[in-house]
């Protein structure tokens, strides 16, 4: 009875087909699993990749961006700190440009435009060749300092143009007075005011206005 038991187990076993034989499915579904995980992770693996490409490429940019904007912040300020520092002491306004003594004339030189005429001298406050500028109404004069040309002097004319506090050649001396103050030094037909090392000079005739130059502290 055990050998027949046996001979008909081992007749099922060679009767079955080789799909339906026990454990087989489940290798296969391990298999096809196993698969299907490792390409999800490659797909993972390459969107990640992808995304820190795009976010080094971004942040690149941003970064070359930001800094060309600083440099030109930078540039900004520091022309306008050379503004801010030229224009110290009293400043004469001609329209919204404002010229004063010792600033670097060819930070207005294209905003003031061509000039009635134009002279180039021996200068007597430094080394080198002073330029002069004569508009209808003021005069520019400069002096050289180095590879720049500064304002040395601004010399108004006529009526036409006036100091930025108000004061042009139709005025008297009773009108500087009650502008700048009792302050000013007279010397001979002038009156003087001194700010921040640069002067404002009034020339006067009987007490009346003929002349207003503003002055650099070399002359």
């Amino acid at each position: 009875m055990e050998k027949l038991s046996a001979k008909w187990i081992n007749k099922r076993k060679v009767l079955l087909p080789e799909n339906n034989q026990p454990g087989k499915e489940q290798k296969e579904r391990k298999v096809e699993w196993k698969m299907k995980k490792n390409k999800i992770r490659r797909i993972v693996w390459s969107l990640y990749l992808l995304g820190v490409l795009v976010v080094a490429g971004c942040g690149g940019s941003s970064t070359e961006e930001v800094s060309e904007k600083d440099y030109e912040s930078d540039d900004q300020k520091t022309k306008q700190d050379q503004e801010n520092q030229s224009q110290a002491g009293y400043v004469f306004q001609i329209g919204e440009i404002e010229v004063a003594v010792d600033m670097d004339i060819s930070l207005i030189e294209e905003k003031l435009g061509e000039p009635d005429s134009y002279f180039e001298q021996p200068s007597c406050a430094a080394q080198g060749t002073a330029r002069i500028f004569t508009y209808s109404s003021f005069e520019i004069d400069t002096y050289p300092d180095g590879e720049k040309d500064l304002v040395g002097s601004i010399i108004l004319k006529d009526d036409n143009v006036a100091t930025a506090e108000g004061i042009d050649l139709s005025m008297t001396k009773e009108d500087i007075l009650a502008v700048y103050g009792e302050n000013g030094k007279e010397e001979g037909n002038s009156l003087e005011y001194e700010k921040d090392g640069m002067k404002l000079c009034f020339i006067l005739e009987e007490d009346k206005i003929v002349s207003i130059e503003y002055r650099s502290k070399v002359f």
